[in-house]
């Protein structure tokens, strides 16, 4: 499993196009494509409904269908191929706009026309996507240890897909079986476990 499929979906997209479009008004730039595509089907913030806040390192409700209810948590963290370097918080799309504008003091204000900050790894590091023709939709990270901006992924969607979920162990699932067993039905906000045929 990976970031992508615990992202919810956007329902209203023709609504979040108006928001995408008012948010390029007010920072007075363009937001890269692929970006703006992202932010189009996934909601971001819908992580809150599984945990008070838009961090990946949440419990996931699993449900039994042999015992009809949900029987526990099973606790996951996600991992980048570079320690360090994956996504824990991503910033709500309504609070974008105003993360942007503190974010580029006189520390990172030589970036503040070339990038825009979207989230945050687990070791507080700014993930940051590229925004001009050289640079642009590119995934990076700025490792505050080593000063320097890292390059991580081609694409938002790139980046994401390299990360994946790190089930600590298997409590609470029933016996033999293990994450991969684990589903969703379309519109579920809670995790099935597939029975044997």
């Amino acid at each position: 499993m990976d970031y992508l499929d615990h992202l919810g979906r956007v329902l209203d997209i023709e609504r979040r196009k108006i928001q995408i479009s008012n948010l390029e008004i007010e920072l007075n730039r363009e937001l890269p494509v692929l970006l703006k595509i992202f932010y189009l089907i996934y909601q971001v913030n819908d992580l809150r409904k599984l945990k008070k806040s838009s961090h990946i390192d949440f419990n996931l409700l699993v449900y039994d269908e042999e015992r009809n209810y949900t029987n526990g948590m099973a606790l996951f963290i996600s991992k980048y191929k570079e320690f360090g370097y994956d996504i824990t918080l991503f910033y709500e799309f309504d609070s974008i706009k105003n993360v942007i504008k503190n974010f580029f003091n006189d520390d990172f204000l030589k970036y503040q026309n070339d990038y825009i900050v979207i989230g945050e790894t687990s070791w507080h590091f700014p993930i940051m996507i590229g925004i001009n023709s050289k640079n642009c939709d590119k995934v990076y990270v700025y490792d505050l240890d080593k000063d320097q901006l890292v390059f991580l992924a081609d694409s938002i969607f790139e980046y994401l897909m390299n990360i994946k979920l790190d089930f600590s162990n298997n409590y609470n699932l029933p016996e033999g079986k293990s994450v991969d067993d684990l589903y969703k039905n379309w519109g579920e906000d809670f995790w099935r476990v597939r029975q044997d045929a």
